[in-house]
């Protein structure tokens, strides 16, 4: 149920990113199916205690739609905002990104009113705060132990492209991925590097496709509380994803939209690649 809450939050958050689309609601649909029916979601939506990630995606996502509302004028939406973001870190920390994301889908839509600025830095300032309450509490908890933050730092260097890798080709799965800790000298976070280099300037060469870039930075600060930021002992986990798939999923949408648009041949191969990812899902 809260898998399809969630999708259905993602169907409303996409109408609104694509609001300039030639065919928003076909193009929504089709984030909300990839959403739903990508196989890195198996784990979020079949096991009982990954159920808190769910929970923090639906309190993220409403947070965001709300803040959409909100810089269109409708500042009584501002508390329905404030609930949703209680509700998203009652159920787990990671809907700590709210602010941020909000942000991010703010820029996406380019909304440039007085209101909508204001909002913007009042989201901005808000995960500033976050950021230097994390940080001195991370200095206050553990003293001289900066060293084990650098070694996960330098692990989740090769932990995140792998996340984009099952994205793209969900394929091999585990239920828990071994991932030894790197220094910065080995060779797997130097391969790691230079990939984030290639992908980094990529994304700089694609910066005028708006969603495409949108659509990484999210994917990125979506993942960052988890596989960034606090060491923890599993360094992969693949539920880990569910936000983070959000903004892909509208990006690869709205690309899938304009592809039917143009043949039928295009048509049959979206209903394939749907089928597929659902018969993979079941099976995952």
């Amino acid at each position: 149920f809260l898998h399809l809450v969630a999708a259905a939050l993602v169907y409303r958050l996409a109408l609104r990113l694509l609001a300039g689309h030639p065919r928003a609601a076909l193009a929504a649909a089709l984030a909300a199916l990839l959403f739903a029916l990508h196989p890195l979601q198996a784990q979020a939506a079949d096991y009982v205690i990954n159920r808190s990630g769910l929970l923090g995606a639906v309190g993220t996502l409403g947070f965001v739609l709300a803040g959409l509302k909100v810089a269109d004028g409708g500042w009584r939406w501002l508390w329905a905002a404030l609930v949703f973001w209680f509700l998203g870190m009652a159920g787990k920390e990671t809907a700590v990104m709210a602010p941020p994301l909000a942000w991010i889908a703010l820029v996406w839509t380019g909304r440039q009113g007085r209101g909508s600025k204001g909002l913007g830095l009042a989201l901005l300032g808000l995960f500033g705060i976050e950021v230097l309450l994390f940080f001195s509490s991370v200095l206050a908890a553990f003293p001289g132990r900066i060293g084990e933050f650098k070694i996960y730092w330098a692990t989740q260097v090769w932990v995140l492209p792998q996340y984009v890798r099952l994205a793209l080709f969900p394929w091999p799965m585990s239920i828990t991925h071994h991932v030894p800790d790197m220094s910065r000298w080995d060779p797997r976070y130097l391969g790691a590097a230079a990939l984030w280099t290639g992908l980094l300037g990529t994304l700089w060469m694609a910066r005028r496709h708006r969603g495409i870039l949108w659509a990484a930075l999210w994917a990125l600060v979506a993942l960052l509380p988890e596989s960034g930021l606090i060491p923890l002992e599993d360094r992969m986990m693949e539920h880990r994803c569910t936000l983070a798939l959000v903004a892909p999923a509208v990006a690869a949408g709205a690309m899938l939209a304009n592809r039917i648009a143009r043949s039928r041949a295009s048509s049959r191969a979206v209903a394939a690649l749907l089928g597929l990812m659902a018969l993979a899902t079941m099976g995952r």
